[in-house]
């Protein structure tokens, strides 16, 4: 009998280990780390309050457009640790739809002394914008104005660069903040984890007496 609980505690232990030695891995993020977030957009549509003398008409280079939508990107470390200059593999490249796309404008960074090194990095392309190479702190982030003729949506923007040892993410503002929703699921998966193990323990010592 005592043999039997022997064998199962072996086996059982490892595993059981092993899959919360994982699940800890993926609670926490990659100590480099360099997200891309849609923060909001807003629709500007041509209105027309009640009178041709009354109406609000938006033109983009001269054209009359329907309505242009207004939305905010961000780059952030979200990471651990810094990001220097040699940990890129190059410049920091967003790509978007060109066909959709009417401009880009620089708006903040997070801290104030990040924001006049960011703003210089900062370079528009006619299909998204490159960031240059420098040096990212823990929570250092930018924020940049996107002008296109429809809304934008997740897949549409593209983060064109790698890290040494680190990822890069791609989110949006109606998705929860990277890691709150991590921390519910892989509780849940420690506890189903602990109960299987539980059970696994209880059937075999049944069984065997």
């Amino acid at each position: 009998m005592n043999i039997i609980i022997d064998i199962v505690a072996w086996i059982v232990s490892p595993l059981l280990v092993a899959y919360i030695l994982y699940l800890f891995s993926r609670l926490n993020p990659n100590k480099r780390q360099l997200t891309l977030r849609l923060k909001s957009q807003n629709k500007l549509p041509n209105l027309n309050l009640g009178s041709e003398s009354k109406k609000l008409e938006i033109k983009w280079d001269g054209q009359s457009i329907d309505e242009i939508t207004v939305a905010q990107l961000s780059i952030s470390n979200s990471g651990k640790q810094e990001i220097k200059r040699e940990d890129f593999d190059s410049d920091i490249k967003v790509t978007l739809p060109k066909e959709n796309l009417l401009g880009i404008s620089f708006i903040n960074a997070v801290p104030p002394s990040f924001e006049s090194q960011a703003k210089d990095a900062l370079s528009p392309t006619e299909d998204g914008f490159i960031l240059k190479r420098m040096l990212w702190n823990c929570k250092e982030s930018v924020n940049i104005m996107v002008i296109t003729k429809q809304p934008l949506k997740k897949k549409d923007c593209k983060l064109d660069v790698r890290i040494t040892a680190g990822k890069i993410n791609i989110i949006d503002n109606r998705e929860a903040d990277n890691y709150t929703l991590d921390y519910t699921k892989y509780l849940a998966g420690m506890i189903s984890a602990g109960i299987m193990a539980i059970l696994l323990f209880y059937f075999a010592t049944t069984l065997f007496k």
